[in-house]
């Protein structure tokens, strides 16, 4: 297995070849935004927001942190997530949580037991640990905005966070189903207008 590489952190170089020992088909790539470290072969993964670590789940359902921040990356954390593969991970800075997308849909959310520090080598032995919070009511949180709760909710196909701002995106399955056809244009449009609102309320709040 090969990789093309076709630009580095300084810029400016040929296209170069870089060969690895997987077995299995690259899915992911990932440049740390600082360092000229290339990651691939994760299902999923998400920088922490000092860019030292990164967290990287895979089919297997194993969540793991790495420390990057050193000229050789070192493994400092590693846990059994559930009994599905990980789609999806999402580091939330402002609550200091590690959010889990399984492919079944479930949605869970970590925590780590160091903060990163570079001074500091961090141990692997129980660097993650489940967070003590509630489940959210997704079809009450979308009622809220005024929009029609759907029921059963459609399973979380993926999902993406803001770095800074306190807002999620979620994408759902596509629904199937008599009456959902049927209100599948309505719900569409309702769907545009609670995010175009959630998005200028954002925008206003940032400025």
């Amino acid at each position: 297995m090969s990789v093309t590489v076709v630009g580095t952190i300084e810029g400016g170089r040929a296209p170069t070849k870089i060969k690895t020992d997987l077995k299995k088909p690259i899915v992911n790539l990932a440049c740390h935004p600082r360092l000229p470290v290339l990651l691939l072969g994760a299902g999923a993964f998400a920088f922490h927001s000092m860019l030292e670590w990164i967290f990287v789940g895979d089919g297997r359902c194993t969540l793991l942190a790495w420390d990057v921040s050193t000229e050789r990356p070192i493994m400092i954390g590693i846990t059994q997530v559930g009994s599905q593969p990980i789609a999806s991970v999402a580091w939330l800075s402002p609550l200091g949580l590690l959010v889990i997308l399984s492919k079944d849909g479930a949605l869970q959310f970590w925590e780590t037991r160091l903060k990163a520090n570079p001074n500091k080598f961090p141990a692997q032995v129980n660097f993650f640990e489940p967070a003590s919070i509630e489940s959210l009511d997704i079809p009450r949180l979308l009622s809220r905005q005024g929009g029609e709760a759907v029921y059963p909710l459609p399973r979380i196909r993926a999902f993406e966070v803001h770095p800074k701002l306190n807002l999620a995106a979620l994408l759902f399955a596509k629904m199937i189903g008599g009456n959902n056809l049927k209100n599948k244009a309505a719900y569409a449009r309702e769907g545009r207008k609670q995010l175009f609102a959630v998005l200028q309320s954002a925008r206003g709040s940032s400025g």
